[in-house]
């Protein structure tokens, strides 16, 4: 059997009915299967009302002999034999599934998790826009200024500053204090580990300008003691202080509060979530999408703490009106970049813990695999064997994703622009052993197993007959 989840808050009740069942039978919390040789009974099985939660109920049936029947109370159910099925149904009225068997040989096994509806919440950190306010002032805003290139932006000629304009109004704002000794120190942690290795310590840490040093705190990789994590700390809360970071918090809070609502209204289907939990067999707390002013366009940084996962990032497009606050256009309200935030970056938190569980062996005896793409990836700051797995797994899950939810139309697009422009050349026989393993091979291999079997069938012949098709 696969992993069983276990966070489940439904009640479950297995009635029978008649008189001959001669079967093995297995139950678990989310799970019921059986092997019968001459089955002449009924089974009803019900997950109560629930209107916060769905629950996703896969099934395999495989009847020799005699008349078995599997139905459930959903009028677009459709029985089908001897093939997995996976149908997702809210909770809005109780799931009522019936097993009833007359001579039945054969056996079935069935899943049926519930999850908790969940919204994407969006929000901004204080602590982490001082952070990367300090990182913008220290190393880009000088060269941004400085900066006359142009380049074609979606179809238009348009100038470097245009596109850091966001950035380039808020430092202005703080151009006094570029040779601040607080500015100083923070830029030699700086160099040290790049600027967003720390915003998850500072994410935990209380609003600056009063943060006291953490008795605990999974920092050990970014500090070498505690005295040079006091003087960090010491630095951001004296640097707060001294450009009065409070009262720009205040001058901008109709520009923050213009971001979180680009942002809102541009998220996608949160259906996503739900396809996401069952297809990698894992649930999360919470999702977030942690916006930001002072990071520099384009910026971005998944985050996963406490089961909790989440993005920080700056502007997605060219912002068109700064300076009217009635007419505010920020650069955050961006479908699709929004999209691929969500879906791609919240699929890492998944999918990079499975491939980090693979033998190194394993991984390493595909390596020359990734010299025909080591260029292209290289260019996209994917630098190894491993770092192209990770995003060829993702990818995969999203385009796989996108058509479990009806969007063939997404998943095309996804696919050959993955392919054709980002030259990701194993994703087509990766999606194609995805969904063989979802719809052949799902209550026999863990999402973990179906991983470590592709790596090890990759082969560069497949990659290219799956692309010349």
């Amino acid at each position: 059997m696969r992993n069983q989840l276990t966070s489940l808050l439904f009640f479950l009740t297995v009635v029978s009915c008649g008189t001959s069942k001669n079967w093995e039978s297995e139950q678990g919390k989310n799970s019921f299967s059986a092997s019968f040789e001459d089955f002449n009974s009924s089974e009803k099985i019900e997950i109560e009302e629930d209107s916060n939660k769905v629950v996703y109920l896969s099934y395999l049936t495989e009847h020799k002999e005699g008349d078995f029947t599997f139905k459930i109370n959903r009028d677009d159910f459709k029985y089908e034999n001897s093939k997995i099925v996976h149908l997702k149904t809210d909770l809005k009225k109780p799931l009522q599934m019936r097993i009833k068997g007359s001579s039945a040989k054969g056996n079935f096994k069935i899943e049926y998790p519930t999850y908790k509806k969940k919204e994407i919440k969006v929000l901004y950190n204080a602590n982490f826009e001082l952070l990367s306010l300090a990182y913008f002032l220290s190393n880009m805003y000088e060269d941004l200024n400085d900066n006359n290139n142009s380049f074609v932006y979606d179809g238009k000629e348009v100038s470097v500053k245009d596109l850091f304009a966001l950035n380039l109004k808020i430092g202005n704002r703080f151009e006094n204090h570029l040779d601040s000794e607080n500015l100083k120190i923070l830029n030699e942690f700086f160099q040290k580990h790049w600027y967003l290795e720390y915003t998850n310590f500072v994410l935990l840490l209380t609003e600056f300008p009063n943060t006291e040093i953490p008795e605990k705190s999974s920092s050990q990789e970014l500090f070498t003691s505690d005295q040079e994590k006091e003087r960090f700390i010491l630095a951001l809360n004296n640097f707060h202080k001294e450009i009065k970071f409070e009262e720009y918090l205040e001058e901008y809070e109709a520009y923050y509060s213009k971001m979180i609502e680009e942002v809102e209204n541009n998220l996608p289907n949160e259906g996503f979530i739900t396809e996401m939990e069952h297809l990698y067999d894992k649930e999360a707390n919470a999702y977030f999408l942690n916006a930001s002013l002072t990071m520099p366009f384009s910026q971005g940084y998944a985050l996963s703490r406490d089961r909790n996962i989440g993005y920080v990032f700056g502007s997605l497009s060219l912002p068109t009106e700064l300076e009217d606050i009635d007419k505010l256009s920020l650069g955050y309200a961006n479908s699709k970049q929004l999209r691929n935030l969500s879906v791609h970056e919240f699929g890492h938190s998944f999918v990079n813990p499975v491939i980090d569980n693979i033998q190194d062996s394993i991984i390493s005896k595909k390596d020359f695999l990734f010299e025909p793409i080591k260029r292209e990836m290289s260019d996209q700051a994917y630098s190894s064997w491993k770092i192209a797995l990770y995003e060829h797994f993702v990818r995969a899950g999203e385009i796989f994703i996108a058509r479990q939810l009806g969007d063939q139309d997404t998943a095309n697009k996804l696919s050959k622009d993955y392919i054709e422009n980002r030259h990701f050349i194993y994703l087509d026989p990766i999606v194609a052993s995805l969904e063989n393993w979802y719809t052949n091979e799902y209550f026999d291999k863990t999402y973990q197993e179906f991983v470590k079997e592709t790596i090890e069938r990759l082969t560069i012949e497949a990659s290219i007959v799956d692309n010349n098709d």
